[in-house]
């Protein structure tokens, strides 16, 4: 008999889309972010070109460390 073994360093894990400032943890800081951006596009995480409560709720969502 023979066997088979896969190694990969594929990265499955989802990306964090709220942690707005990359540092791998979704804080103040993204809030802060969201709030600066406020009507505008810059900060959007939703996908409908405003910055606006539902990307504060998504953020708000996730806060605390990226998986």
């Amino acid at each position: 008999p023979y066997s088979v073994q896969l190694f990969s360093q594929v990265d499955n894990a989802e990306p964090c889309v709220a942690d707005l400032t990359g540092d791998g943890v979704v804080n103040v800081s993204d809030i802060l972010t969201i709030i600066a951006a406020w009507g505008t596009p810059n900060a959007d995480i939703t996908g409908d070109n405003m910055t606006n409560v539902s990307d504060l709720l998504l953020v708000i969502g996730a806060f605390g460390p990226c998986p």
